[in-house]
């Protein structure tokens, strides 16, 4: 098989792998940018001492401690959902942990280790919170708003960085089959006129 050789076909090989090149660069800062955005509550939540807060808290005055002062703002940031688990999952705070964390919680937060004497302990992604009476509860803090294909913002950017990229593609290409075209009418024109 022979490929092409004409210059009107590598450039506009050049174009749309340009192109695609960057669609892909933009999605990706974009999505990096609005992410650290959305998730810079979270980031503060998790990393900060709300958890040993908690847990001074629910070993001072238990359960119903815990849950008077996370009711009273308890400094959880507005898009941060927190959710104190029993060993079953339960959230006692009130409202049910969403469908979509379940299987996830139950095996990374949740999961039981039998001990086995070699000291060994899996890493749990939840800090634990010890109560007075000796119950362990996860205290599991997850974004707000952020679903399987992003949020709305998320989205949006990643709709206007595909836009720019077909625009200025779009404007490559026409311009690619126009200069010729132009050079090829002017060319007639000349022949026509006589010169």
């Amino acid at each position: 098989m022979k490929l092409p050789s004409s210059r009107l076909y590598w450039r506009m090989t050049l174009y749309i792998g340009a192109a695609i090149l960057a669609f892909v660069m933009l999605g990706v800062s974009s999505l990096a940018l609005v992410a650290s955005r959305e998730l810079q509550d979270y980031v503060a939540a998790r990393e900060g001492t709300l958890a040993r807060e908690a847990s001074r808290v629910l070993a001072a005055d238990g359960l119903p401690g815990l849950q008077r002062w996370i009711a009273a703002g308890g400094r959880v940031p507005e898009d941060v959902a927190l959710y104190v688990l029993d060993e079953s999952g339960r959230n006692v705070l009130g409202p049910p942990l969403p469908e979509r964390y379940q299987r996830f919680v139950r095996r990374f937060v949740l999961g039981t280790v039998e001990p086995d004497g070699s000291g060994y302990r899996p890493i749990r992604l939840a800090p634990l919170l010890l109560a007075p009476d000796g119950r362990e509860y996860a205290f599991l803090l997850l974004p707000r708003g952020i679903e399987l294909w992003g949020s709305p913002a998320t989205l949006a950017a990643l709709l206007a960085a595909a836009v720019l990229v077909v625009a200025i593609v779009a404007w490559l290409i026409a311009r690619a089959f126009t200069r010729p075209l132009g050079a090829l009418q002017f060319a007639v024109r000349e022949l026509a006129s006589g010169r």
